[in-house]
C-alpha cells in the first residue's frame, strides 16, 4: 500500500496532503459561509419585510375583533348615549388604514358599520326593534370573526414559514460544519497514520539501528521505508553498519596480526611476554609453581639450506601444531624467534616439567616432517632449556631457560636440561 510514496520526497507528500485538505476544507467553509450570508439575507428580510406584515396582519386581526366586540356592546347598550359611543368606536376603527389598505376587509367592515348606522336610527325611532337589529348583526358579527381568525392565521403561518425557514438554513450550516469537522478529524487521522506509518516507525527502527551498531547488531530489522528521505537514512545506516563490520574486521585482524606469528599463528614474543608476566604475577601471588622453558630446532640452518627456505617455513609451521597438541589450554606457547620457541607451563615445578618437555622432544623425533610438496625429510630434533619461576620474576626465568638451552645445544643437542 501507498508504494506509489517512494517517488515521493515525505516533504513534497505532506504538502501536497496538506495542500488537498486547505482545498477541500477551504471549499467546504466558503459554503458555510455563504450559508451564513444567505441567513443574514434571510433575517434581514425578515426583519425588514415580513415582522411588519406580521405585525400588519395581527393588527388587522385585533381591529377586526375590536370592531365585532364594537358592534356587540352597541347591540347590548341599555342607553343611546352608550350606542352613541360604541358606533364612534367602530366608525374609528373602520377608518383605520389596515381595513381601509384591503379591499376585501373593507367591504366587510363598511357592512358592519351601514349595518349598525341603520340601526341606531331604528332604534331612536323604535326601540323596541332592538332584537331585530340583533339578528340582523349575527351573521355580521360572525363574518367580522372569521375576517380576525383568517389574519391570525396568516400572520402565524407567515412566522411559520419565515422560521422553517430560517430553521432549515441553519441546519444545513450545521450539517456542514459536521461535514467540515468529519472531513477534519478524517485528514487527522490519515495524516498521523501516514506520518507515523511512513516517518516515525521507520525514524524509531533507525533510532534501534543506530543503538544496535554498538553492540555490532544486524540493523537487519529495517523495513524500507517508502519516503525518499527515510530511504536515504536506511541506506547510509546499513553502508555504516556494512563499513563498521568491516572495519571491526581489520581491527581483528590487525589485532591479531599484532600478538600472533603470521607464518605459525602461535602467540608472538611480545604476546607471550605480556601474558607470561600478568600469569607468573598470580602464581606467585598465590604461592604455586611455575615453569619457563625455550625450544630451538637443531640445525635448523641446515634445513633451509639444504631444502629451501619455503621447507623450513613448512618444517616451523608443523613444529608449531606439535607444541599447540602438546601443552595444556591454560598454559602459554609462542615463537620466541626465528626457530625458537617458548612456553610457560602452570602448576609444575622444572622437575614435572622436565617430563613434560622429553614427551615433547621425543614427539618431535618421531614425527614424520614433510616438504612442501609433500616429500618425507630427514629425522629432526629439538633441544629444550628449563627453568623455574622465582621471586626474581618471569625475565630472570625465561633468561635462565636460555641458558639451560644453549648448555643443551653445547651438550650435542636433541636433550632436556634444567637450569639448576
Amino acid at each position: 500500500m501507498f508504494r506509489f510514496l517512494r517517488f515521493f520526497q515525505s516533504i513534497k507528500f505532506f504538502s501536497i496532503l496538506v495542500f488537498f485538505f486547505a482545498i477541500v476544507f477551504g471549499a467546504v467553509a466558503w459554503l458555510i459561509y455563504m450559508q451564513q450570508v444567505q441567513i443574514f439575507e434571510e433575517t434581514t428580510r425578515m426583519q425588514v419585510q415580513t415582522l411588519p406584515a406580521i405585525i400588519q396582519l395581527q393588527r388587522k386581526g385585533r381591529n377586526f375583533e375590536q370592531i365585532r366586540n364594537a358592534g356587540d356592546q352597541f347591540m347590548t347598550a341599555a342607553t343611546q348615549e352608550k350606542r352613541q359611543n360604541a358606533l364612534l368606536i367602530l366608525t374609528l376603527m373602520t377608518e383605520h388604514p389596515s381595513i381601509q389598505d384591503d379591499r376585501d376587509n373593507d367591504q366587510v367592515t363598511d357592512r358592519a358599520a351601514r349595518l349598525l348606522a341603520a340601526a341606531n336610527l331604528a332604534m331612536i325611532q323604535d326601540p323596541s326593534s332592538v332584537l331585530l337589529w340583533q339578528q340582523r348583526w349575527q351573521p355580521v358579527a360572525l363574518q367580522l370573526s372569521e375576517s380576525a381568525d383568517e389574519a391570525m392565521t396568516s400572520a402565524a403561518q407567515l412566522m411559520t414559514q419565515e422560521v422553517a425557514g430560517l430553521t432549515a438554513a441553519a441546519s444545513y450550516v450545521r450539517y456542514k460544519l459536521l461535514l467540515t469537522m468529519f472531513i477534519a478529524g478524517l485528514f487527522i487521522l490519515v495524516f498521523s497514520w501516514l506520518l507515523q506509518r511512513h516517518v516515525l516507525r521507520p525514524l524509531m527502527q533507525i533510532h534501534k539501528a543506530l543503538d544496535g551498531l554498538k553492540s555490532s547488531e544486524s540493523p537487519s530489522y529495517l523495513q524500507h521505508s517508502s519516503m525518499f528521505e527515510i530511504q536515504a537514512i536506511e541506506t547510509a545506516v546499513t553502508d555504516l553498519y556494512e563499513l563498521k563490520k568491516e572495519n571491526e574486521k581489520v581491527h581483528q585482524s590487525l589485532i591479531y596480526q599484532a600478538n600472533h606469528d603470521m607464518l605459525t599463528g602461535l602467540p608472538n614474543r611480545r604476546s607471550f611476554i605480556q601474558k607470561a608476566e600478568r600469569a607468573v604475577a598470580r602464581v606467585l601471588h598465590d604461592g604455586r609453581a611455575a615453569t619457563v622453558g625455550m625450544v630451538d630446532v637443531d640445525f635448523f640452518k641446515r634445513i633451509n639450506d639444504k631444502f629451501s627456505h619455503a621447507t623450513g617455513d613448512e618444517v616451523l609451521r608443523q613444529f608449531a601444531r606439535i607444541l599447540e597438541k602438546s601443552f595444556r589450554p591454560e598454559d602459554l606457547i609462542c615463537r620466541y624467534g626465528g626457530e625458537e620457541f617458548a612456553f610457560l607451563v602452570i602448576d609444575r615445578d622444572p622437575e614435572e616439567s622436565k617430563n613434560l618437555a622429553e614427551r615433547l622432544r621425543l614427539t618431535v623425533a618421531g614425527h614424520l616432517f614433510q616438504t612442501p610438496d609433500g616429500h618425507a625429510l630427514p629425522p629432526i630434533s629439538v633441544s629444550i632449556g628449563l627453568a623455574g619461576i622465582t621471586q626474581e620474576g618471569f625475565i630472570k626465568a625465561i633468561e635462565n631457560a636460555d641458558s639451560a638451552l644453549y648448555v643443551a645445544k653445547g651438550a650435542g643437542r636433541n636433550q632436556t636440561r634444567v637450569t639448576p
